[in-house]
């Protein structure tokens, strides 16, 4: 499943790039569906930065009678993240470690100026094998309505997040 988003802020491209690059960690847990984001690893090669976070996910975000089906090793995630300063993109991957090859997201953000601020563009692709042998159109729209509502989520909480700072 492939989708694309876009996201319109008034902080410039750079304060964007920069708060979701440095700040995943603080501001992580204020998005819905995930109580923390540990960064497991990071390392600086010129304009690149390579990070490792865990996530720990919150089952409130999925519908109730799903809380008590899913088990609780499935609520944590692991993106592995290469930012370039210079091009003012992220190209990432997310696994869920508990799933091997059943579950990935591959995507990039690009961070572009525009006036009065900047535009936010995702672009991503979903592989959740499980979902598509077994789970119909309703699945995949869910999963990637989840997706998609923490990638809004996070450019208001940025916002917010930088206000506060």
């Amino acid at each position: 499943m492939r989708f694309e988003r876009r996201f319109e802020s008034n902080h410039p491209a750079s304060t964007m790039f920069e708060a979701h690059r440095d700040g995943l960690s603080g501001f992580g847990p204020r998005l819905s569906g995930v109580r923390a984001i540990r960064m497991d690893s990071r390392r600086d090669e010129g304009p690149l930065r390579h990070l490792q976070h865990e996530w720990t996910g919150d089952p409130s975000a999925l519908p109730s009678p799903l809380r008590y089906i899913v088990p609780s090793v499935l609520f944590r995630w692991q993106d592995t993240t290469t930012w370039d300063a210079d091009r003012k993109e992220a190209a990432w991957r997310v696994s869920v470690p508990h799933m091997g090859s059943m579950v990935g997201l591959d995507g990039r953000h690009r961070f572009l100026e525009r006036t009065g601020g900047s535009s936010i563009h995702v672009e991503a692709e979903l592989s959740v094998a499980f979902v598509s042998r077994f789970g119909g159109k309703a699945a995949n729209r869910f999963v990637t309505k989840l997706f998609g509502d923490i990638l809004a989520d996070s450019v208001t909480t940025v916002e917010g997040w930088l206000a506060e700072s």
